[in-house]
């Protein structure tokens, strides 16, 4: 696969790497990077949901029971279901000033919601988003493929209809002092 490809590439035989790869609209899964190093970002309970395992729990297995280990990834690891997904959501804002929402409550009712990392709150900055680093958070799904995505569609759905921009205040602190 592309994934092992470009960890053997970097190097990695053994250990944790991480390889990200991002939809487009248009090519498809575009790839992005690959590093030899645990996954940042989603949580590790969010992870461990999904796939029953994570890279944490499983460098750890290979340092303290080789043999065990080896054993184990000789057999698939888990017995994956063909309608159990998970996604992160990378929000995504159309709008800046000072935010007078509240986020979570919004995502804690969808069927799929697990968890939530958010980068703004009430009363603090918000940013257009132009990338990772100014994005107001992630939402965390899990569940059946079609749930999933009606979740997803529901979150993109709330963003383009003022999700942000109707619980903003605009930041007008330009410097007028002469």
């Amino acid at each position: 696969s592309a994934t092992c490809l470009a960890l053997n590439t970097v190097g990695t035989k053994y250990g944790a790497g991480t390889t990200e790869f991002k939809m487009h609209p248009k090519k498809g899964p575009v790839f992005l990077e690959t590093t030899s190093r645990p996954m940042a970002g989603s949580p590790l309970a969010f992870i461990h949901k999904l796939l029953g395992y994570h890279q944490v729990s499983v460098m750890l297995e290979a340092l303290l029971t080789p043999e065990f280990f080896m054993q184990k990834i000789s057999h698939p690891l888990l017995s994956f279901s063909d309608d159990y997904y998970g996604l992160v959501v990378m929000l995504i804002s159309d709008t800046e000033g000072i935010f007078q929402g509240e986020l979570k409550s919004t995502f804690e009712h969808l069927e799929t919601y697990s968890d939530c990392k958010l980068a703004i709150h009430h009363g603090e900055m918000i940013h257009i988003t132009i990338d990772s680093l100014t994005a107001p958070g992630e939402v965390y799904l899990l569940g059946k493929k079609e749930k999933v995505y009606q979740d997803y569609e529901r979150i993109r759905a709330d963003e383009r209809n003022g999700l942000y921009r109707n619980a903003v205040i605009p930041n007008n602190n330009r410097n007028n002092s002469i």
